[in-house]
């Protein structure tokens, strides 16, 4: 294939390649390969930074979405799973039937002097039955910080 290029590709029209003596050596195709292992290394970095920005993102979005994976009716283990799954700190207290879960995320942001943190506070509260079923769930965030 490569003497098929270089004999039928190698003008443009009336123009002769200026590049056609190097191309024919083997230097070129050291070359060659190496571009394509830079562009395969290029690709997959890419890739990777895509998955684990992907990852933050549904990690860091899946505390407002709590009240659809644990719905009325759902099993304490369930829903302690859930919580655990999202990063959540839980808590069961067998005397008010309630499970407590607590997460912060550290916001970190910076004026032009000095840098600061703020948290966002993200509370789960899970009312459960006697049989130890969901039966409400409350969700309240906030923010702490200076």
């Amino acid at each position: 294939m490569q003497e098929y290029a270089l004999k039928h590709c190698t003008k443009f029209y009336s123009w002769q390649n200026p590049f056609l003596g190097w191309m024919k050596t083997r230097s070129y195709l050291v070359y060659l390969r190496v571009m394509g292992l830079v562009f395969l290394a290029a690709g997959l970095f890419a890739l990777l930074f895509a998955l684990t920005s992907y990852a933050t993102v549904r990690q860091r979005d899946c505390e407002k979405h709590m009240k659809e994976e644990i719905h009325p009716g759902t099993s304490l283990e369930i829903a302690v799973a859930a919580l655990k799954k999202c990063g959540f700190k839980t808590t069961v207290d067998p005397v008010k039937r309630s499970l407590y879960g607590d997460k912060l995320i550290d916001i970190e942001g910076s004026l032009v002097w000095e840098r600061y943190h703020i948290w966002e506070r993200t509370q789960v509260l899970v009312n459960l039955d006697s049989k130890n079923r969901v039966t409400t769930v409350m969700v309240t965030t906030g923010l702490i910080g200076p």
